[in-house]
Order: C-alpha cells, then sequence, then structure tokens
C-alpha cells in the first residue's frame, strides 16, 4: 500500500461519511416537508448505489478494512438503509409513520455516524504504523510489539528469539531490473515471510531490504525450523517483475533469543552479528546467535 494509497483510502473514506450525512438530511427533509424520496430511496438495487456502499466496494481488499470494527460498521449502514427504505416506502403511500419511529431511525443513524468518525481515526493512526510497500507493520510499531513480548518472555520464562532477515543480492536487482521490480520484490518477500510464520509471529518491515521477525514461545531450534520453512518457501517463489523472465530471490537469516540479561538493542545486534555470518557463509542460510 503507498503512501498516496492510504491517503486516498482515508479521504475517501471521509467524503463517504460526509456525503452520507447529506443524504440523512435529504431524507428527513423528505420525510417532513413531503418533497418527495428519491428512487434509490424507494427501491431495492443489485449495485449499490450510495457512496459508502461504493466506497466499501470498491476498498474491501484493503488490509485495513479486515476487521471486526469495519465489518460492525457496515452492518450499521446496512441496517440504516433498510430502514430508511421502509419507511420511505410507507410515507409515500400515504402510511402513518409515528415520530418513535422517525426517533429511532435517527438514532440508527447516529450510532452509524459516530462509529465512522471513531473507525476513521483508528484507520489514520494504523495507517502511520504501517509500512506503505508492503503492508507490514513499521518500525515504530515494532519496538512495541517486542517490547510486549521481551515483557511476556520474562514474565512466563517462555522463549522468545528475534531474526533479522535481508534480500540477497537487492542492490543487483535495483540495478539491473530498475526500482519498480525491486519494489515488487519486497512485496512477495513480505508476502511469503507472512505466510511461511506462525499464526501468532510477528514480521516487521526494518528497513531497505531488511525485515524483522518476532518468534514467540520460539527457542532456538524451533526458531530454526520456522526460518527453514520460510527460507525455503522464499527461494523457490518466483517474481513477475515485467521483464521476459520472472525472476527469483532468496535471503539470509540471522537469529538470536530474548534474555533478561540483554535489552532489545543488545539482542538485535546478536541477531544481526547471525546474519551476517549468514551472509558471509554463502548467503540464503539460516544462522543463530547464541547468548
Amino acid at each position: 500500500m503507498t503512501d498516496d494509497y492510504a491517503g486516498d483510502l482515508l479521504e475517501a473514506l471521509d467524503t463517504a461519511i460526509n456525503e452520507h450525512m447529506a443524504w440523512t438530511l435529504d431524507w428527513f427533509r423528505a420525510a417532513v416537508a413531503g418533497a418527495g424520496f428519491n428512487s434509490s430511496d424507494l427501491n431495492d438495487s443489485p449495485e449499490p448505489a450510495d457512496s459508502f456502499s461504493v466506497w466499501i466496494s470498491r476498498n474491501s481488499a484493503s488490509p485495513l478494512l479486515d476487521q471486526p470494527a469495519f465489518h460492525a460498521l457496515v452492518q450499521l449502514h446496512s441496517d440504516a438503509r433498510i430502514t430508511g427504505r421502509d419507511l420511505a416506502r410507507r410515507l409515500e403511500a400515504g402510511q402513518q409513520v409515528g415520530a418513535y419511529e422517525l426517533s429511532a431511525f435517527a438514532d440508527q443513524l447516529q450510532q452509524f455516524h459516530v462509529a465512522a468518525r471513531r473507525l476513521e481515526k483508528a484507520f489514520g493512526a494504523a495507517a502511520s504504523e504501517l509500512d506503505t510497500l508492503t503492508g507490514l507493520y513499521n518500525r515504530t510499531a515494532m519496538r512495541r510489539e517486542l517490547d510486549r513480548e521481551r515483557e511476556r518472555s520474562l514474565r512466563t520464562g517462555q522463549p522468545c528469539t528475534l531474526v533479522l532477515a535481508d534480500l540477497d543480492h537487492f542492490k543487483a536487482v535495483n540495478d539491473r531490473y530498475g526500482h519498480a521490480a525491486g519494489d515488487r520484490v519486497l512485496q512477495m518477500a513480505a508476502e511469503m515471510f507472512s505466510q511461511n510464520v506462525r499464526p501468532f509471529d510477528h514480521v516487521f518491515r526494518y528497513g531497505g531490504e531488511e525485515f524483522l521477525i518476532c518468534l514467540p514461545n520460539a527457542d532456538t531450534e524451533q526458531a530454526k525450523t520456522v526460518l527453514e520453512r520460510v527460507r525455503t518457501a522464499l527461494a523457490a517463489t518466483s517474481v513477475d517483475i515485467g521483464e521476459a523472465d520472472p525472476i527469483s530471490v532468496t535471503a539470509s537469516f540471522g537469529a538470536a533469543p530474548t534474555s533478561d540479561s540483554l535489552d532489545l538493542n543488545q539482542t538485535i545486534e546478536l541477531a544481526d552479528k547471525a546474519l551476517y555470518l549468514a551472509k558471509e557463509s554463502g548467503r540464503n542460510r539460516v544462522e543463530i546467535s547464541e547468548i
């Protein structure tokens, strides 16, 4: 996700919310003044007609939207539109609609608006912690999660291993194929890392072509098993860079266990030393640094 995409996503959400509020005002003007409703307020439509529904349809694949709070917002929106349609039909048919029904409908709309603005604020905060190219969390979020996992490890006595991963010969990819190809390689690597670690592991964009992986509840032997799976999956995946032939890429990994005798910076330094050894030993390999 690029910076422009994240900004466009939030700007589009803001526009959709504002237009939804404008629809609300138009609906109540029609209901109170008897000016008549729009056809879209009265009919069922297989295609989304209002701006918020269109926005949902266009951005449904965004990782920012795949969360329970957003799904609840979509349901609030759907419920409000259905209520608005049913009440509008009754009013158009000359049927009586009680004040309590209009009040309940207004409460629905208010719930949607409050939830939408709250979620918009949360999206903005989340976007600031995402690496815009790979969709992984960046170093700002990384530090918070690493502090949490180290404290949990010390409290429970369960092991935790930190890993630095570096894409091999990445500069050569940029030099030969261009930075757009390099970006696609980084995106593919992020996807391979995320898909092949365990569900509760954390993958972060550390900077450049480096990634940091946090493996909770994993000693160095368990960590090596996970990392070998990641390494193998990455090496077996080709990247379409727009050239005649896709290219392959590998990565080197250096791992170190957390400890009560070392702070996070020291543990990352140990992982970096192991990564250097992996590079010096031929690349496309996993090295472990013991304390």
